[in-house]
């Protein structure tokens, strides 16, 4: 069964997440972007550091390619924010990503990026899910799923060098957040900060950007340490550990499983939640930044962010929770876009940017603000 969530599907590998329903899902797929006339845009395609994700992100790129559309699959693992700027940056119809962010190891799931890199729509997603059940009712369609899923994916792979790119979304996002983060403010931090990868797929990907960083758990790890890639305090003890007690470390930083979501950790070892971020974050792009526009929340978040916002005589929009809700009040509806938009769970989007969440940018602001306040 193919059930969607809040930010697409995912389920237990080997349960419901099966080579037969993922070939059923990117089938889904498939057929949508036909109906939208998104076939020769394309797809993005990437995958994380899960189980078998490079297989199953291959299985998808062999199915859309088999129906006819323009297929860019990552070199390699990478983070959803990255893959989300390369459908906006290459003017795909669309990105698929392989992940399920940060839930436990025995998860996978795939998530769905429209045009520009955004979140879904709920009218899309409900549209996505609608076809992909019509699949799972279909005979055919699932027989011809089940035929994959006994063969494995080697079956379709033979296909994949012809109708598929190879394509590195490295340089293109590299270059992007290169061109909005001031180099001078970073400068002065970065030996003094560790990045907790959490063995997720923006490990690595931090240090590149801010050389001298360092980088723990930045390793492929399919089991999570046997945990779950969420930046929460229970699963963040190393980093605090690290934080509090080497001297001269002055801040850790915590990316989940695909480094959508940031937390950090304070010199003193206190873990700084969401909450805070989202609005320190906030205040440095009004008050260092310039930016004028309304905030934007889900409704799980603290109000502590009206209350900044108030004082900057700004207006804030509580959404539902999901964060395609917000993602859907940050762009530019004719009053000009919004300053930023964050959740409870340490997703956190900046329109500068994208309209989307992104744990390695926010990152950067953050050194970007402590770096030029000293």
């Amino acid at each position: 069964m193919i059930g969607f969530g809040t930010d697409g599907w995912r389920a237990i590998i080997g349960g419901d997440f099966t080579l037969a329903n993922v070939h059923l899902f990117a089938s889904g797929v498939a057929r949508w972007l036909a109906e939208i006339g998104g076939s020769a845009a394309g797809v993005i395609v990437g995958y994380d550091n899960r189980f078998m994700s490079d297989d199953f992100a291959r299985l998808c790129a062999a199915v859309l390619a088999g129906a006819g559309v323009r297929v860019r699959l990552c070199l390699g693992p990478a983070p959803t924010p990255a893959v989300s700027w390369a459908a906006r940056e290459l003017k795909a119809a669309a990105a698929l990503i392989v992940t399920a962010s940060h839930n436990p190891y025995q998860y996978n799931g795939i998530k769905l990026r429209g045009q520009g890199g955004t979140p879904l729509s709920e009218t899309a997603q409900d549209r996505v899910a609608a076809i992909i059940a019509e699949l799972e009712r279909s005979p055919a369609a699932r027989a011809a799923a089940d035929r994959v899923g006994r063969a494995g994916v080697e079956e379709l792979a033979g296909r994949r060098p012809a109708a598929c790119e190879r394509f590195d979304p490295w340089p293109g996002y590299a270059a992007r957040l290169g061109g909005l983060i001031e180099p001078a403010a970073l400068r002065s931090l970065p030996s003094r900060v560790l990045h907790d990868a959490m063995h997720g797929s923006a490990g690595g990907w931090l240090a590149r950007l801010v050389p001298g960083l360092r980088t723990m758990r930045g390793d492929r790890d399919a089991t999570f340490g046997g945990g779950a890639p969420e930046p929460l305090p229970a699963n963040l003890t190393g980093l605090i550990g690290a934080v509090r007690d080497e001297g001269g470390t002055a801040l850790g930083l915590a990316t989940d499983g695909d480094g959508d979501r940031l937390a950090a950790v304070a010199e003193d070892g206190t873990y700084v939640d969401a909450h805070h971020l989202l609005a320190l974050l906030f205040v440095h792009l009004v008050e260092v930044r310039g930016l004028r526009g309304r905030a934007v929340r889900t409704v799980t978040t603290s109000t502590l962010l009206d209350r900044l916002a108030a004082d900057h005589d700004l207006p804030v929009e509580v959404t539902p929770v999901g964060f395609r809700h917000v993602a859907a009040h940050l762009v530019d509806r004719g009053d000009g876009p919004a300053v930023i938009g964050g959740e409870e769970s340490g997703g956190i989007g900046v329109p500068l940017h994208l309209a989307e969440r992104d744990g390695i940018f926010a990152a950067l602001l953050l050194l970007e603000h402590l770096g030029g306040t000293g």
